[in-house]
């Protein structure tokens, strides 16, 4: 069951004449991973290439065997999958984009797995990215983001008896957005903000009102930097300000953060020379030191991080690394608090899914524990052929033809 590696991968809606760097992008399949407090264990979801979605959960002795229950027959998922726990009632939901341009979603039961619900699905939007799902406690309703076709923004929310359609308004004429959208909550003053690059290689964002949405701002785009990759966005509460994490056409990761008055300009300062990134950046805080940690894939198949320090920022450390293992998506990161170690987990270019953890004396090296268990080549698409376009590992759009 290898993970998700479609025909061809390309850098979102830009010409890979102009973003050669970039051609040999990693194959999607960053894994999803969750922690499940009641029984202690992690649970690690990804998309196969046969268009379902599997996960697996560890045990007190090591891994169990990968679970398809999370398909439906028919329904052909080509996202990453976005996972979430639901406290209520103690159930997971699982939310993906599909080849018909929908997204759906479906939640554990005590007997298994509900089937994929295509209720978030509206006539005449054409969802191109995974969806990003987020809780509303005030209202307890959920809120799910997705970019379209069209490049604008789309949010619905669940109401008590089903969903509401689409809603455009995160959207603003000129700019295509081209990433999947990042939603944050600002509990300051009760808003939504929402983060996404444009076609033009800026990173905008825009925010809720009482009224409904601000319409995209670009203050945080900086002449001669190039982004490529999705934002991450982190709140720091120590100075109440914003911090944006991207990667540029350069291969190198920069950030800038936001000031009473504004947003600084892009800062550079998370490059290193000779390390080429192609992956967009996990950044992580470390309160036991304050510093904040980032994470990314090279072109060279190595996971890299750097740390903040009181001057600026390390050089990328690729001890992330084995020999023979040549890693094709982003990071994900996760900190395990019981014995204080950082959990780093990514896809192989075998579609393994590999994971290592921090030590007294630094990373443990890359373990296949979590890897297929199947070396069968996964399902062909039937014809017509359709190519899934991504921008660093998230579909953004579906073309009809090629191979």
């Amino acid at each position: 069951m290898p993970i998700f590696s479609p025909a061809r991968v390309v850098w979102g809606l830009f010409l890979l004449s102009t973003y050669s760097a970039f051609a040999t992008a990693p194959s999607p399949g960053t894994p999803t991973v969750t922690y499940q407090a009641s029984n202690g264990s992690w649970m690690v979801f990804a998309t196969a290439d046969d268009g379902n979605i599997y996960y697996k959960l560890s045990t007190p002795t090591g891994w169990s065997a990968w679970n398809g229950a999370i398909g439906s027959p028919g329904i052909r998922i080509v996202s990453l999958p976005t996972a979430v726990f639901q406290s209520s009632n103690s159930s997971w939901l699982v939310f993906a984009t599909a080849a018909d341009g929908n997204v759906y979603y479906q939640w554990s039961t005590s007997t298994g797995w509900s089937g994929w619900d295509s209720a978030i699905a509206s006539p005449g939007v054409q969802i191109v990215s995974p969806p990003t799902a987020v809780f509303q406690s005030s209202n307890s309703s959920w809120l799910v983001f997705a970019t379209g076709a069209d490049g604008n923004v789309y949010y619905k929310w669940s109401t008590p008896t089903g969903w509401s359609a689409w809603d455009g308004a995160v959207a603003s004429p000129g700019v295509q957005i081209v990433s999947p959208p990042t939603v944050v909550f600002q509990s300051s003053n009760s808003s939504w903000l929402v983060f996404a690059t444009g076609a033009d290689g800026n990173v905008y964002y825009q925010w809720s009102t009482a009224s409904g949405w601000s319409g995209w701002d670009n203050a945080i785009a900086s002449p001669g930097v190039q982004i490529v990759s999705p934002p991450t966005a982190v709140f720091q509460s120590s100075n109440s300000s914003w911090l944006v994490f991207a990667t540029g056409a350069d291969g190198n990761v920069y950030y800038k953060w936001s000031t009473p008055t504004g947003w600084s300009a892009w800062d550079g300062m998370i490059g290193s020379p000779g390390v080429q990134i192609v992956s967009a950046p996990t950044a992580v805080f470390q309160s036991s030191n304050s510093s904040w940690l980032v994470f990314a894939t090279g072109a060279d198949g190595n996971v890299y991080y750097k740390w903040s320090t009181s001057t600026g920022w390390s050089a990328w450390d690729g001890t992330i690394g084995n020999p023979g293992v040549a890693i094709v998506s982003a990071p994900t990161v996760v900190f395990q608090s019981s014995n204080s170690s950082w959990l780093v987990f990514a896809t192989g270019a075998d579609g393994n899914i590999y994971y290592q953890w921090s030590t007294a004396t630094g990373w443990s090296g890359w373990n296949s524990a979590v890897g297929s268990g199947n070396t069968g080549g996964g399902m062909a698409p039937s014809a017509p052929v359709k190519e899934y376009i991504y921008l660093n590992n998230r579909v953004i759009a579906i073309e009809n033809g090629g191979a």
